[in-house]
């Protein structure tokens, strides 16, 4: 079978690349060198997609049977033993999200989700851990407006009263929306989004991005959970 593959690999039958990777996954295990080389389809995303990659924490937490079975047709249990099948183990996160969208005919949020979930559930990473690094969140439902909130992340004197700290740089801030920043170790990245709630009630979620160790991930976590009862205390 090899053979008549490289006899009709190099006469040419296959009109362009995707075919070629439509043949691949049928004959053979989508982790063959080959499978690991070719470039993962393109996905268009609408406006209002969400990468799973960078939700909060309670959002990425495993969805259940049920709700994943009536999105997608399968179990959790299903998935697994596909992508086990597809040697899903030995291909990058990119590799496996392409390979799901395109031959199960799913969402790209839903590919996306599968894909991080079985990576978890496999022990191909941590709970924390992204592509680009771990990540970890908090986040505070506070009873005041959400204005007051922004405001004391965006402006500088409000927010070194409860963060201790005012080296972080601030890349990019919508107002009362969110605010993108550079920690004070110049590596890592903070995405901070504030939502208006019930009345006069508003929440905002921290993401922390790109940190190296799992140790300091972890220390994140707690010391956003602290700084966000702070803030809570003090803006309330």
């Amino acid at each position: 079978m090899v053979g008549s593959f490289l006899r009709t690999l190099f006469h040419g039958k296959f009109e362009n690349s995707v075919n070629l990777i439509n043949h691949c996954t049928k004959n053979y295990n989508p982790a063959s060198n080959f499978a690991k080389n070719y470039e993962p389809l393109k996905i268009k995303r609408k406006s209002n997609y969400c990468n799973p990659e960078t939700m909060s924490e309670a959002a990425t937490k495993r969805i259940s049977d049920s709700a994943v079975r009536s999105k997608t047709k399968r179990t959790w249990n299903e998935w697994f033993s596909i992508l086990d099948e597809a040697g899903a183990k030995e291909l990058t996160h990119k590799d496996i999200a392409s390979y799901i969208y395109k031959n199960y005919n799913l969402s790209p949020w839903w590919s996306q989700m599968i894909t991080v979930t079985y990576e978890q559930e496999s022990g191909l990473r941590s709970r924390y851990q992204r592509p680009d690094g771990y990540s970890v969140s908090a986040s505070k439902v506070l009873n005041c407006s959400i204005d007051k909130v922004y405001n004391y992340w965006a402006d500088d004197k409000l927010r070194i009263r409860w963060l201790d700290m005012n080296d972080i740089k601030i890349r990019k801030a919508r107002q009362d929306k969110s605010i993108t920043a550079t920690w004070i170790d110049g590596k890592t990245t903070l995405k901070v989004n504030f939502y208006k709630g019930i009345r006069e009630a508003s929440q905002v979620v921290v993401q922390h991005s790109k940190i190296v160790i799992i140790e300091e991930a972890v220390r994140m976590k707690l010391y956003w959970k602290k700084r966000l009862q702070r803030l809570a205390s003090m803006s309330e």
